[in-house]
């Protein structure tokens, strides 16, 4: 029901909401596995972000002083932008799980 881009229309997403509160009212309540499985599996991808973001800091680099970004070639700056998008998208994963 959801889509993979992060720009919804405002009917998909009433149309999206009202499916997933008729699917979630006859859904059990969640067990104490369900829960585990979720926190261990969260802590799992925030922990790769965080140890993608030390290795790979491309945020810094669009951050420090504009000489740098001057010096870097049009495709270095599309990779770097690339893999910001990417870091963005996996941020999102991480918090609001896959679409």
């Amino acid at each position: 029901p959801y889509t993979v881009i992060t720009i919804v229309l405002y009917e998909e997403f009433t149309e999206q909401i009202a499916r997933r509160t008729s699917v979630e009212e006859k859904k059990k309540p969640a067990d104490v596995r369900s829960i585990f499985s979720s926190a261990f599996r969260l802590i799992l991808w925030a922990s790769i972000y965080e140890s993608l973001i030390h290795f790979i800091p491309v945020g810094a680099i669009f951050t420090s002083q504009l000489a740098l970004t001057n010096r870097l070639t049009a495709p270095q700056l599309c990779a770097i932008s690339y893999i910001n998008g990417k870091y963005f998208y996996l941020k999102y994963v991480v918090i609001f799980g896959v679409p």
